[in-house]
């Protein structure tokens, strides 16, 4: 077993990076506070100084003169939908409720550091899972490094959004399914069922994630135990949240559900153009973001060969992250950093990255240090672009002109999938040939046989 340690080097570079790329941002007064952003804050100071869940006092406060430097808050811009006791704000109360300490201690610079630091909860937890696949502290560090430090996970770090929390919270739950035979304090138990019941209170679409986990880790529990005790509170933890959650959307919106009205879902080709996309998208596919999770599409037909029941509910779970996502009508999550629907499922999809790159590292180590090597370059000069402010980070305009489109890509942007319009992507032979390569790579790591099993990684080395 490796000493807890052996993570540092990766979380201090991590830290580096996106603590340079939001000094980088500060000092040249881009990508600041927008969007839903400034009213997570708001939330988060009414909870802190007022302790309001109804919002006319923490906007008033917002919108007193001298404050729009601390919240960034546009003029006449007020979140909020009336129910049976006053006005709520429509955003899930989960991340305030987080926020708002660290709000009240630094504003925006102290909510964004915190949100780095959950961001460091995903390295931290990426290795701990790394280390229940292989044995080699070396492997791991490269395998982590070249997963998780780069793009989505840095620029996205000092958004002030439930999504890479989200994520977080999923793959805690996914480590814990993997590690319940281990002997736990009651505490420690207590915390990882805290995390993983938190999830619909981040965002109430994360309500599928947690029930999969929820049921799953107290099923496997019972199977391996019969510890009832440990079972019940597990259940208990979630059916409480549960039933807060509930309790509070009664309270605020007079409805269990919510804020979210009937045209919160639409399902039509732009829907499904959105769900490819952010698969796969130049710019809003996590599969294109960071090219090695490509490798990933092997792994989760090796960790399926390997280890079923896991990648069954890992599965499960990536679907239930980002699925509700592609029927949101707000596309692509609106005027937001490109791929931020994408993210929850993003960390996630870490594990059969992973799993995939320390199987590569057993069997072809000279083709993992390339491949990872390269990941690695490859994020550094991505990091070398947004770092300094030389990419727009926002969605794109459907009506953008697909010469403008590309973020990283704009010299072989025509060679790579673009699904930001449905009027015309649906022609588009680059998304055909893309969609091709996902599924010929996922199929190969379903595939039996050691030479069929290796082909995909083969083929992309050669690439």
């Amino acid at each position: 077993m490796q000493k807890p340690s052996s993570a540092w080097p990766l979380l201090l570079i991590y830290l580096l990076c996106a603590l340079a790329v939001l000094g980088s941002w500060r000092q040249a007064h881009v990508n600041t506070a927008t969007g839903d952003e400034p009213h997570y804050m708001v939330m988060a100071n009414g909870l802190a100084q007022h302790a309001a869940l109804e919002q006319t006092v923490p906007y008033q406060d917002a919108t007193r003169p001298g404050q729009a430097e601390r919240y960034n808050l546009p003029r006449n811009d007020m979140h909020a939908v009336s129910g049976p006791r006053g006005r709520f704000n429509m955003h899930n109360l989960g991340l305030p409720l987080l926020l708002a300490l660290p709000f009240t201690l630094g504003g925006v610079v102290g909510s964004k550091l915190f949100m780095i630091a959950c961001g460091a909860g995903v390295i931290l937890c990426a290795w701990k899972i790394s280390g229940l696949f292989s044995s080699g502290t070396g492997a791991r560090r490269l395998a982590v490094l070249a997963s998780c430090v780069g793009a989505p996970l840095i620029p996205a770090a000092n958004q002030i959004y439930p999504d890479i929390l989200g994520g977080l919270a999923a793959l805690t739950g996914l480590y814990w399914f993997l590690t319940t035979q281990r002997q736990r304090s009651a505490g420690a138990e207590l915390a990882l069922a805290v995390a993983v019941a938190y999830l619909p209170w981040l965002q109430i679409k994360f309500g599928l994630a947690c029930a999969l986990l929820v049921l799953a880790i107290a099923f496997k529990i019972h199977r391996e135990s019969r510890d009832l005790p440990r079972v019940a509170r597990l259940l208990a933890v979630a059916g409480v949240s549960c039933a807060a959650l509930i309790a509070y959307n009664l309270y605020a919106f007079g409805k269990a559900s919510g804020p979210y009205m009937d045209d919160a879902v639409a399902v039509n080709k732009t829907s499904l153009m959105v769900l490819l996309g952010m698969l796969f998208d130049q710019n809003q596919g996590f599969l294109i973001q960071n090219p090695i999770n490509l490798l990933g599409l092997l792994g989760v037909g090796w960790l399926y060969r390997a280890h079923r029941p896991f990648a069954l509910l890992w599965a499960a779970v990536f679907v239930t992250l980002i699925a509700p996502n592609a029927v949101h009508p707000v596309w692509y999550g609106g005027w937001c950093f490109t791929g931020r629907f994408g993210w929850p499922a993003t960390m996630v999809f870490i594990v059969p990255t992973l799993y995939a790159l320390l199987e590569l590292a057993k069997r072809r180590r000279t083709l993992f240090l390339a491949l990872a090597w390269l990941s690695v370059a490859l994020q550094a000069y991505f990091l070398s672009r947004y770092g300094t402010a030389k990419v727009d980070m926002y969605n794109r305009a459907w009506e953008t002109p697909l010469a403008d489109y590309s973020m990283y890509y704009g010299a072989i942007h025509n060679w790579l999938p673009a699904l930001y319009n449905s009027e015309w992507a649906f022609g588009y032979a680059p998304n055909y040939v893309w969609l091709a390569i996902v599924v010929f790579l996922l199929a190969a790591g379903f595939a039996r046989g050691a030479r069929w099993r290796w082909i995909g990684a083969a083929a992309l080395g050669a690439g």
